[in-house]
């Protein structure tokens, strides 16, 4: 069954989810020495969000696809970010590791909505030739 909303969307939930957990785990003291990034933490988790938001409000396959191609963007700097956390113990490890497994289940929603939409559109392609 489609979506009928956004809200419904499992793809926007899930980042949705991710996004408050980053605002939660970048909120303690330990970001305090290093603001910057913080706030890269935090802006692309919010463009994970932003972006399938953008693409699900698109009239075109082809918008859509570019903003989920911009939210696997924003998923990949996300999780390379989370392993810096990491490697300066801003994060522990287990809070991080969570974070990360729910950024590659994000991942691979996005994958398979992304081939849905190539699919979709090639089976459409063929039709109209």
């Amino acid at each position: 069954m489609a979506p009928r909303s956004l809200e419904d969307l499992v793809l926007w939930q899930a980042a949705r989810e991710i996004a408050a957990e980053v605002y939660r785990q970048t909120g303690t003291r330990r970001f305090d020495d290093d603001p910057h990034l913080r706030n890269e933490l935090r802006t692309t988790a919010r463009t994970i969000m932003a972006s399938i938001a953008a693409g699900y409000g698109a009239d075109e396959a082809t918008c859509l696809a570019r903003g989920f191609d911009r939210a696997a963007q924003a998923v990949a700097n996300l999780s390379s970010l989370l392993h810096l956390t990491i490697d300066l113990r801003l994060l522990d490890q287990p809070k991080a590791a969570r974070l990360l497994t729910r950024s590659l289940e994000l991942s691979h929603l996005i994958r398979g909505w992304q081939r849905a939409i190539r699919e979709h559109e090639a089976a459409r392609a063929r039709t109209i030739n």
